[in-house]
């Protein structure tokens, strides 16, 4: 899913043209609604692999998903959008590890 993130935001027109939407969103109904759109399509299909974790018992329970959802979508447009850093697949491993940790039931819970 952040393979795919990434790639669009990297290689496809949207990545060209997401900085203009999201500028746009603020005083434009239509763009906000695209963005929000968007943005949720991607928080659905984050959400099916935090549910695919939990029924494989690899999910803490309290694991804060929500939170963890907004990270994984969020710092990739922060990172390549506001700080105008590279996304490669060396940082998504690291991206990935990150959220990983945060997930996982720790050793002797």
């Amino acid at each position: 899913m952040l393979g795919l993130l990434m790639a669009a935001l990297n290689e496809t027109p949207w990545g060209k043209i997401a900085p203009q939407m999201i500028a746009a969103a603020v005083d434009d109904e239509d763009a906000k609604s695209a963005i929000n759109s968007f943005m949720e399509d991607r928080r659905m299909d984050m959400m099916s692999v935090f549910q695919s974790a939990e029924q494989r018992g690899e999910l803490a329970p309290d694991a804060p998903v929500e939170n963890l959802i907004e990270m994984a979508i969020s710092v990739p447009y922060h990172r390549k959008l506001v700080a105008g850093l590279p996304l490669d697949y060396d940082w998504l491993d690291g991206h990935v590890e990150v959220l990983c940790r945060l997930a996982l039931p720790q050793v002797g819970d």
